[in-house]
């Protein structure tokens, strides 16, 4: 079967370029709510049943994310409005981008806010809040940069960081091998520059309860050093007791001057979602959603409690911000409406210190 559907592929290209976009004129007629559940079954529909081979790596997580990354990069600015950052190798890490580069920008960006009901605004401020951070970090003197789950992030690429900052991405091997795979190819292709040169791949086997201390058998991590950790929309699926793990190896593996860069989901999104600007039946829909696909969200913690939890660990919080204060200091400078009901606040955003 997905053989077959292999080769339809080819033909149902330049179909499906013209079916998108008067399915996009279509959906922004139909009420949002309406609109944002036609668009996630389509989803679905399409990852099953087009482009998700069984034989294929899962990366459902990593793909979605550098989807909202391709979209912000090619965000169609007008007058004053300014793109959050760039990220010119995102397209390549999920199914589908060719297509979005044949859509109207505008209306999709519409479509898809609507959709994602805050979401593509909290991942895209999200990816800006964390950018900032690393390269605040190595200002202050950091040479290594550990990503935790590192997914299809390519700031080892990206950022322009200095060559004697070393960057050692964290992740399952089988999703770094298709990582390494895609960008091996951008660079044969003469698409990109891609130097690699200092980025260190770190295999993990989750599963196995492998993590951070898996940096000690690597040669070129110093231990001692200061060292920037990001843990960046994960640690809603893991139990608290793994981020607590992972918190304190990585206090244990760092020296003087280390960061640790993280998100978490705030608990009143699970027991009242109406405090963080949430609709009750928005949230079961997005939980609904993420339980469906097989990667749940099963943690939450009060903003007051994560201090404690960071604090107990070897990290002291500096600041811990709100989805709203995101949209105030990167949406608002880059002259970009956010509407209202886009303001969700899925996550909270943490900077936290080595004691």
């Amino acid at each position: 079967f997905f053989s077959v559907m292999a080769s339809m592929k080819t033909f149902l290209g330049a179909f499906s370029v013209l079916a998108a976009a008067v399915t996009v004129g279509l959906l922004l007629n139909i009420d949002p709510r309406r609109r944002a559940e036609i668009m996630l079954e389509t989803e679905e529909f399409v990852q099953r049943w087009w482009i998700q081979d069984p034989n294929k790596v899962s990366d459902r997580t990593a793909a979605g994310v550098a989807k909202i990354r391709h979209f912000e990069t090619i965000f169609p600015v007008e007058g004053e409005e300014r793109r959050l950052f760039q990220d010119p190798y995102a397209e390549y890490f999920y199914a589908g981008s060719t297509l979005v580069n044949w859509l109207p920008k505008r209306a999709l960006m519409r479509l898809v806010g609507d959709q994602s009901v805050g979401l593509m605004l909290l991942l895209a401020g999200r990816t800006a809040f964390f950018d900032e951070q690393v390269k605040a970090a190595v200002a202050a003197g950091v040479k290594q940069v550990v990503i935790l789950g590192a997914g299809y992030d390519t700031r080892g690429i990206r950022l322009g960081l200095p060559k004697d900052v070393t960057v050692f991405e964290m992740d399952q091997k089988d999703l770094q091998e298709k990582k390494k795979s895609t960008l091996e190819g951008i660079a044969n292709s003469g698409a990109l520059p891609v130097d690699t040169s200092r980025v260190r791949y770190v295999p993990v086997d989750f599963a196995a309860g492998q993590g951070v201390e898996l940096l000690k058998t690597v040669p070129d991590y110093d231990p001692a050093a200061a060292t920037v950790f990001t843990l960046e929309g994960v640690a809603q699926y893991i139990p608290k007791e793994a981020t607590g793990r992972t918190v304190l190896a990585a206090a244990a593996l760092c020296g003087d001057g280390s960061r640790f860069i993280m998100s978490y989901v705030p608990q009143e999104l699970y027991e009242d979602p109406h405090k963080v600007g949430a609709q009750p039946d928005e949230t079961k829909t997005l939980l609904r959603s993420v339980a469906k696909a097989g990667e749940p969200w099963v943690s939450g913690w009060y903003q007051h409690d994560f201090a404690a939890f960071m604090r107990q660990r070897g990290f002291e919080v500096q600041r811990d911000i709100s989805v709203a204060e995101i949209v105030e200091e990167y949406y608002t400078p880059a002259r970009r409406h956010v509407p209202a009901r886009q303001r969700i606040g899925f996550e909270r955003y943490v900077i936290a210190h080595k004691v």
